[in-house]
């Protein structure tokens, strides 16, 4: 059986360089994609929520949010609605 990463865990995953000419969002984009390449991030796994990454790192939700729909565009996540965002399996 697999087991999933912690939303919270994922946090980790996530990163953002203030000083950085890549904005945030594109920022957020390339962490998950990263940790899905490097296979620390598998299917299934969940994202926290748009507002645990604004708290967390102190961005707009608009920031997450963009960064949340590119991926749903790429489909590399799903949302379910009332559950989250997940890792698709592809």
């Amino acid at each position: 059986m697999t087991e999933f990463l912690n939303p919270f865990a994922m946090l980790y995953h996530i990163k953002i360089n203030d000083y950085s000419n890549t904005p945030k969002y594109q920022q957020i984009y390339n962490s998950i994609v990263d940790g899905i390449e490097n296979k620390d991030i598998l299917p299934g796994d969940k994202l926290p929520s748009i507002h645990e990454v604004c708290a967390e790192f102190d961005v707009a939700k608009g920031t997450v949010e963009r960064a949340y729909d590119l991926l749903k565009e790429k489909d590399i996540i799903g949302a379910v609605k009332g559950k989250g965002f997940y890792i698709n399996y592809t």
